[in-house]
């Protein structure tokens, strides 16, 4: 196990590697990650949930083990009594109002003509300035691929839409699973249904289907004027 202080939080952390190294955890594998203005728990979290650990009722997890924030298997910190960290929320709330706000705001001109579904959502994030976060492991697992063609042509509509018919086109292979979005922490998460639904926070989750915005998975792919 190995512990350290961050420069960039000022906490103490402690990462059990034997643990991860149990479940296939590599500390060299690769992680993407581009937010703004977001807690640093929020960030961890999202780094976290990269690291796929081999065993699926165990996975990576985040805790406070006698004031030390910890990283191991969710096991082993449920055995060493680890309190789980949580944001406030009425911090909560605010991020996710905010964000929702962003995404409520009309897109003049939305031109797509085949564009890969990964360029989309970067077009997507310059354009309404919100954070997003794709977890392509869970999305890539149900069948859908980050480079599919996206043909979408719209003026003046909410970019939380545009984002609804762009990831209609993005077909999994269960359509009772498909791609969809929450707000968690004030970030756009991206990914299937069952990922979103399976998040330690669901509570603070309300996905495009909940909200209304989605149409039926068995739809046709969203495109023409």
């Amino acid at each position: 196990m190995s512990s350290s202080s961050s420069s960039t939080t000022g906490v103490n952390f402690s990462v059990n590697w034997p643990a991860l190294k149990d479940v296939g955890v590599d500390g060299k594998m690769p992680i993407g990650l581009q937010l703004t203005d977001v807690p640093a728990a929020t960030a961890l979290q999202l780094v976290l949930k990269q690291a796929i650990s081999s065993d699926a009722d165990n996975p990576v997890a985040l805790g406070v083990v006698d004031g030390t924030v910890t990283i191991s298997t969710r096991q082993d910190l449920k055995q060493r009594k680890a309190v789980a960290f949580q944001l406030p929320e009425a911090y909560i709330a605010d991020a996710n109002s905010r964000t929702a706000r962003k995404l409520a705001v009309p897109i003049p001109v939305v031109n797509l003509d085949g564009n890969k579904l990964c360029n989309v959502i970067e077009f997507l994030r310059n354009t309404t300035g919100a954070n997003f976060f794709c977890n392509w492991s869970a999305i890539q697992a149900a069948g859908a691929d980050p480079y599919v063609a996206i043909t979408l042509q719209r003026t003046n509509v909410p970019a939380d839409q545009v984002l609804t018919l762009v990831l209609q086109q993005a077909r999994t292979s269960d359509a009772k699973n498909p791609i969809t979005y929450g707000i968690v922490d004030g970030v756009i998460i991206i990914s299937t249904l069952q990922d979103l639904q399976a998040m330690p926070d669901r509570e603070k989750i309300r996905t495009a289907q909940e909200r209304g915005t989605a149409a039926p998975a068995s739809q046709p792919a969203a495109g023409g004027p």
